[in-house]
C-alpha cells in the first residue's frame, strides 16, 4: 500500500507542471519557417526573375504570352506599360508587358501559301 500512495504523489506533481514558453512556440514558429523556404520564397524569387525579364524586352525579341500566342515585339510602349506583338502578317495585338511568359529563342515562322504542293502519283494499274 506504500507504493501506491508514492505514485500518485508523483503524479500529481507532474502534472502541475506547466511547458515553458519556448515549447509551447516552438512549433509555430518551426511551421511558419518551412511555410516561408518552400512557398514564399521560391514564389518572392518567380517574381523577381519575371520582373527581370519583362524589363529586359524590346523590339524584335520573339516572345510568347500567357495565353501561347508567339509573336515578335514591333513596339515597346514603356509608361503605359503595352507591347504591340505581331503574331502573322499585317496582324498586330496589343497586350500587357506583364502577361508575357518567357522570350523564344527561334523565330516564329509563318507558312509559305505560295508553294503548291504537287499531288502525289497515283501507282500505274497493273492489266490483267
Amino acid at each position: 500500500m506504500l507504493f501506491i500512495s508514492d505514485a500518485y504523489a508523483q503524479a500529481t506533481d507532474a502534472a502541475a507542471a506547466q511547458p515553458s514558453l519556448l515549447e509551447t512556440f516552438f512549433p509555430f514558429v518551426f511551421i511558419i519557417a518551412i511555410m516561408y523556404f518552400l512557398i514564399f520564397r521560391p514564389q518572392q524569387k518567380k517574381f523577381a526573375e519575371h520582373k527581370k525579364l519583362v524589363e529586359s524586352i524590346k523590339r524584335g525579341d520573339n516572345v510568347i504570352t500567357d495565353s501561347g500566342i508567339y509573336g515578335k515585339v514591333t513596339k515597346v510602349d514603356q509608361e503605359a506599360e503595352i507591347l504591340h506583338v505581331e503574331i502573322a502578317s499585317d496582324v498586330e495585338i496589343r497586350i500587357s508587358k506583364n502577361k508575357v511568359a518567357g522570350k523564344t529563342d527561334k523565330k516564329t515562322e509563318e507558312p509559305d501559301n505560295t508553294k503548291t504542293k504537287k499531288p502525289a502519283k497515283k501507282p500505274a494499274k497493273k492489266s490483267k
